[in-house]
């Protein structure tokens, strides 16, 4: 089979989808060219995961070679997560028609949703498949502006501000990171990723390259919401559309963990592990937003404001792993963004089926609904014992590895904070359980299972977080070797 230009296509497809979809005049069209170019996007990701060789596929654009032309780069790690992207667009394109009625958004604005996530889409694609640093802003740029008008089209007068204050915590990322870029440049006079990586470690200024690894770390933190630098994050989950905001929740934070990963580890290496280094302060921002995190969604109301606090302790468990800068710490961190990615994509489509059939997803709504929505309990309790770890679940191999990472560091403080963390966890799923278990209010109207459609989407979420629990053998040596392409030299 000839996959030459497959790395070009995965970037391609979507972009030409967006063009489409502005293109067409009705919303029924739009789906359809937003679903077939999601398909295609979806066979070209595995595909690649599939054939790839072990030692990697490269593509120059134009036919120039690096480092001088921009190149495309995929290795066993980024391949997966081309797949679980493409993927998690995929699995929620079914149900995205009736929750844009459901939500009344204008049918002239629904083509340009289908564009803008399709644009959202192209962006992550090329975040993850590029190999110059530049080409990474650039891609990261189309994500970014893509995302803020898709939180701006959701229904409210609370979504442009959510919009605008996530456009200006992004702004301020980019910037950060453009700066990092910037110190790189100016040290080595390249933005190929690999020739960076050769020519880092010959740079005589010191104080430079940590200032560089400082500033992108920044931009990568703002972008996936680290505590302290979360703000903008339960606004913006609250206000997005309920057709996207399961995408861009299971990928969006997932991507830029992947971006600080990458070039941490492939690019800065032993600079970044240096005692005088930023993983120990990574390290407490990762317990910060455990315990606050977890906190706060134990107090939220509304099922999107519990995930969206919730989030923030998620990252809080994945940068905990990386922080540690270990084989064990990275595979844990990986198995856990896969699983992060799926469940959460899981929990915002069910609370997307709540606004169909319940009329929304708030304490009112949520009360008692088990027993006129089985199937939607079914999968929010399902999705529940894995976010909080219960046995044979994707959420107890991705945080008993991440145990075991910490205390083979020795890391006793980061330890204790899991375990707080899981137990808040387990304390918030069972609230929301208990209320959807409770008896229904007085006077409430009828409720009823969202269409197949929302509920399919849910299940091709949560299906493969299930396999991962059971196979977690098998997972786990997936991200081992992960890791161990990424600490090699």
């Amino acid at each position: 089979m000839n996959t030459d230009h497959l790395p070009i296509l995965q970037v391609l497809l979507p972009l030409l989808g967006a063009v489409l979809c502005v293109l067409t005049r009705t919303p029924r069209a739009a789906w359809v060219v937003q679903l077939l170019t999601l398909l295609g996007s979806f066979a070209v990701a595995l595909t690649l995961f599939l054939v790839m060789p072990p030692e990697g596929l490269g593509y120059a654009l134009g036919g120039w070679a690096p480092p001088l032309g921009i190149h495309y780069a995929l290795d066993p790690l980024n391949s997966a997560f081309l797949v679980l992207v493409s993927g998690c667009a995929l699995a929620a394109a079914p149900a995205a028609g009736r929750l844009l009625t459901v939500e009344a958004m204008p049918a002239a604005r629904i083509p340009l949703y289908y564009a803008c996530l399709l644009l959202n889409l192209a962006g992550l694609l090329g975040i993850l498949i590029t190999g110059d640093i530049f080409n990474l802003f650039v891609f990261m740029e189309i994500a970014s502006l893509s995302a803020y008008t898709l939180v701006a089209l959701g229904r409210g007068r609370a979504a442009p501000l959510a919009a605008f204050r996530y456009l200006v915590a992004g702004t301020l990322g980019a910037t950060f990171f453009l700066i990092g870029i910037a110190y790189l440049y100016a040290m080595t006079g390249t933005l190929n990723l690999a020739d960076l990586a050769q020519r880092l470690p010959e740079t005589t200024s010191r104080r430079t390259v940590i200032m560089a690894f400082a500033f992108i770390t920044l931009g990568c933190a703002t972008k996936f919401a680290l505590f302290p630098l979360h703000a903008w994050l339960p606004a913006v989950y609250r206000q997005a559309p309920a057709a996207c905001v399961a995408f861009l929740a299971a990928t969006s934070s997932k991507v830029y963990i992947y971006v600080w990963l990458r070039i941490a580890y492939s690019v800065f290496g032993e600079t970044m592990r240096s005692p005088w280094g930023l993983l120990p302060i990574l390290g407490v921002a990762a317990i910060g937003a455990l315990l606050f995190g977890s906190v706060l969604a134990l107090r939220s109301r509304g099922l999107r404001e519990l995930l969206a606090y919730s989030s923030i302790a998620q990252v809080g468990y994945i940068m905990l792993a990386l922080s540690l800068g270990t084989p064990q710490g990275i595979a844990a961190g990986l198995l856990y963004m896969f699983h992060h990615a799926l469940i959460k994509g899981t929990l915002f489509m069910a609370a997307a089926g709540f606004l169909q059939g319940a009329g929304g997803s708030g304490p009112r709504q949520l009360q008692g609904a088990a027993r006129e929505m089985p199937w939607s309990f079914a999968t929010i309790f399902l999705a529940c014992l894995a976010l909080f770890g219960f046995p044979l679940s994707s959420g107890f191999l991705s945080k008993w590895q991440l145990l075991r990472g910490l205390m083979e560091h020795g890391f006793w403080l980061g330890t204790a904070a899991a375990v707080t963390a899981s137990l808040l966890g387990a304390a918030y799923c069972w609230k929301l359980l208990r209320c959807l278990l409770d008896q229904p209010p007085d006077n409430i109207a009828p409720r009823r299972d969202p269409p197949a459609a929302t509920l399919l989407a849910c299940w091709l979420l949560l299906l493969p977080s299930l396999a991962i629990g059971l196979f977690g053998a098998r997972a786990f040596d997936w991200a081992q070797s992960a890791a161990a392409v990424l600490v090699s030299p």
